[in-house]
């Protein structure tokens, strides 16, 4: 199918056209780097017409280009050609450089003579020529109603973007004043439920310590219509034992537990030093001599560390009293 194609536009190139086996073949080479537009040269050779939807290339078809200037078939195709893989450069030539058929009647008369030369054997116009001979359509006119339809088009168009901005803004100020609203009411709800928490321990502990209270009166009650000996005052020993157990039980209820750190070694963090035994056996210096009360922590926080007293290494504690 290719070889038929060629070989008619061959024939073509070398009847029609004049042009030689050389020039045919070149031209040939030259319209099939688009096969677009080699194909509709094959279908012109073919019908001797140009198509009725034929390629467009910067506004133009082979058919306007033959029309309006001074091209053979073989040429417009070549120029739809130039128009496509040299666009700005052909354009400006078309605008400059190529004569219109609508000129005067003697370029009509010199035009028909240089169509009947060979293809290969046409002149070339020079641009300078061209623009000498040719006239370009005239301008359109712009009126000063185009102008102003126009400026009052982008004006509604930036109006439009104006209003579409606006509602943008004020969409997003209320979405804020939304989202700080749920904040300030889940604000509100956070502080009351941590004042009702907090409420709920204070009242936990108020009543242990109330009942504890209430415990210890009875006991005085009791032990104030008792006779004043050993075995009574036995008893309210561990009266009083039992009141200091119930009270750490209230601790414990609130996860506060006492604790003394085991050993003889002095743990600061977890221990006070409030007073100092002097010693004459140097071995024992800085060791734990006394505890006096036990430490209180919640968890892994130290509420009140253990009180101590230590030993402290002196040469004669016997001319020294206690710091």
């Amino acid at each position: 199918m290719e070889i038929d194609i060629a070989t008619s536009i061959r024939n073509y190139l070398l009847s029609d056209g004049g042009l030689s086996e050389k020039r045919a073949d070149d031209s040939i080479a030259k319209l099939a780097r688009h096969k677009d537009i080699y194909l509709e040269f094959a279908e012109y050779v073919a019908e001797r017409k140009f198509p009725e939807n034929g390629i467009i290339v910067s506004g133009y078809n082979a058919e306007t280009l033959h029309d309006s200037f001074p091209l053979s078939p073989l040429g417009a195709y070549n120029y739809l050609i130039y128009l496509r893989e040299m666009p700005g450069r052909a354009l400006a030539d078309l605008k400059a450089g190529l004569p219109n058929k609508d000129t005067g009647t003697n370029e009509k008369v010199n035009n028909k003579e240089e169509d009947n030369k060979p293809m290969d054997e046409q002149p070339i116009t020079s641009v300078v020529e061209a623009t000498e001979q040719s006239k370009l359509p005239p301008e359109p006119v712009i009126t000063v109603e185009d102008i102003q339809a126009e400026i009052r088009a982008k004006l509604d168009a930036l109006q439009q973007a104006v209003d579409g901005l606006q509602q943008s803004f004020d969409d997003k100020i209320a979405e804020d004043a939304h989202k700080n609203g749920l904040f300030d009411n889940m604000h509100r709800e956070l502080i009351r439920y941590q004042n009702g928490v907090l409420d709920k321990i204070v009242d936990t502990v108020a009543l242990d310590i109330i009942q504890l209270v209430d415990s210890t009166k009875g006991h005085v009650r009791v032990y104030e219509k008792k006779e004043v000996n050993e075995e009574n005052y036995k008893k309210l020993l561990r009266v009083v034992k039992g009141i200091a157990e119930d009270l750490e039980d209230i601790l414990y209820r609130q996860n506060i537990e006492s604790y003394r750190v085991p050993g003889h070694e002095v743990d600061t963090r977890r221990q006070k030093i409030i007073q100092t035994v002097p010693t004459d056996d140097e071995a024992k210096d800085n060791l734990i001599a006394v505890r006096v009360a036990d430490g209180y922590e919640k968890g892994d926080k130290v509420l009140r560390p253990e009180r101590i007293k230590i030993f402290k290494y002196e040469a004669n504690p016997e001319n020294n009293s206690e710091n």
